[in-house]
């Protein structure tokens, strides 16, 4: 190479001068026959984007200016070209009511980097994908995609890839071949297998997004080897077993959720809650509560509607910025004991944390003005959860127009963050303690 380039192969100097002025292939079948080829034949080019226009009815887009009508292809809407206007570098053409196979010819674009295909009506195959050596970023979410037989062939290039909202029904061990992935999303694809301990071997992922599925069994702890990762978005799928410890090695990660599928009324975090049930999904993650002391970027936490049980650790996100915003989400859970004091070295926290066991509130707490998004600094410890007797949807005063509630006559919460009263037992109570709760509830004592 360092005489001249290969056949099939071209260099602005006709040959490798260094490691980054090497020869690069021409990537269309009969381009840069000869050795020494300074450049390829791109008129190409112009036929295979013609192709995708009539094979996916150009003429019906939401947008066309330029297709087929400008002489030049990098005057046509949604296409990209190199500096010089030799090469097609991307297309973006998202949501534009497209219609068809898009054709293999595409993955034949001498210098394809980026394509943008997401929410079209379109068939995609990854045949011929092997050829597109310098496909960094792939986006096909909402094409209804099925399948993605081949697509491991672009494992030296493919690094952001997103399927968010397809068919797909399960992670093709050809996804494990790909790693320089950085970013992956799987969103909302009806994923019912368990995650494959082979996910460990994309090092080099930042953003791995998989809410929202049907992904059953345990975490692998082969998600610790991820020390790039910055998302762990895992959230209302069908996962069970203890949280591996593995995770605490993630030193980058900055957001992880793990809440569990709750069902058709799910509520956003921080919102109305309802009495969970076990019946069709499961009881969720089991185990204590990890300490998550290892993670010094973590921002938010999202561990909700699990079975987690056991006391807050004195360790819970030790190594976090205090002075950070850090959101964290345990709604729902077995927790128990006391809402602990350590938690005021927190200067911003948002902590969901009704729905659990917890029999004290350190009162530390009820000076953070600046927790729950400062409405602390309105209703006191009530913004962080409702005191034992008394109630409300949130399980906590989420504003001044939302305060806990007291229960009714002979319906009593014994915990902090009850978003429900329970009938009180009343019948080993005496006559007269009958009596007094009566008197009690009816405002006997004001009168």
């Amino acid at each position: 190479d360092g005489v001249l380039c290969p056949s099939g192969t071209f260099n602005s100097l006709g040959r490798k001068t260094d490691s980054d002025a090497f020869c690069a292939p021409c990537g269309v079948a009969g381009h840069g026959q000869f050795f020494g080829e300074t450049d390829c034949d791109t008129s190409d080019q112009k036929s295979i984007l013609e192709k995708i226009y009539y094979d996916l009815r150009g003429g019906q887009w939401e947008v066309n200016d330029g297709w087929v009508t400008a002489d030049s292809v990098c005057d046509w809407f949604g296409v990209t070209c190199t500096d010089d206007r030799e090469f097609v570098i991307g297309i973006t053409l998202e949501d534009n009511g497209m219609k068809g196979a898009v054709p293999k010819d595409i993955f034949s674009l001498p210098r394809l980097e980026s394509l943008k295909l997401k929410k079209n009506d379109i068939e995609f195959s990854f045949d011929g994908i092997g050829s597109a050596v310098y496909l960094h970023t792939l986006s096909l979410s909402e094409t209804s995609l099925t399948r993605l037989d081949g697509i491991g062939m672009a494992k030296d290039s493919l690094k952001y890839l997103h399927l968010t909202n397809n068919n797909l029904g399960q992670i093709p061990d050809e996804i494990y071949q790909l790693t320089n992935l950085e970013d992956l999303y799987m969103n909302y694809n009806e994923i019912s297998s368990s995650l494959s301990t082979k996910i460990g071997l994309l090092t080099n992922l930042k953003n791995l997004f998989l809410f929202h599925n049907k992904i059953t069994g345990s975490l692998p702890t082969e998600l610790g080897n991820l020390k790039n990762l910055k998302v762990l978005a895992l959230g209302e799928n069908y996962l069970s077993g203890e949280i591996p410890t593995e995770l605490n090695r993630l030193t980058n990660i900055e957001i992880i959720a793990l809440q569990r599928e709750a069902g058709e009324t799910a509520p956003g975090i921080g919102g109305p809650l309802e009495p969970k049930s076990d019946i069709e999904i499961g009881k969720g993650f089991t185990g204590l509560l990890p300490p998550f002391d290892g993670l010094p970027k973590i921002r938010e936490l999202y561990l909700g509607s699990n079975s987690l049980h056991g006391e807050i650790p004195n360790e819970f996100l030790s190594s976090a910025d205090k002075s950070a915003v850090i959101k964290v989400d345990l709604t729902m859970n077995d927790l128990e004991g006391e809402f602990p004091d350590f938690l005021k070295e927190f200067g911003q926290m948002k902590m969901y944390a009704a729905g659990n066991r917890f029999n004290g509130m350190a009162q530390s707490l009820c000076s953070k003005d600046n927790w729950m998004g400062g409405e602390v600094s309105v209703s006191g410890c009530n913004a962080i959860l409702c005191p034992p007797g008394t109630f409300n949807i949130y399980g906590r005063a989420a504003s001044a127009e939302t305060p806990c509630e007291d229960c009714p006559y002979t319906y009593e919460a014994d915990f902090y963050g009850s978003i429900e009263c329970l009938p009180t037992h009343t019948e080993t109570y005496s006559d007269k303690e009958v009596l007094q709760l009566f008197y009690e509830a009816t405002g006997g004592a004001h009168l």
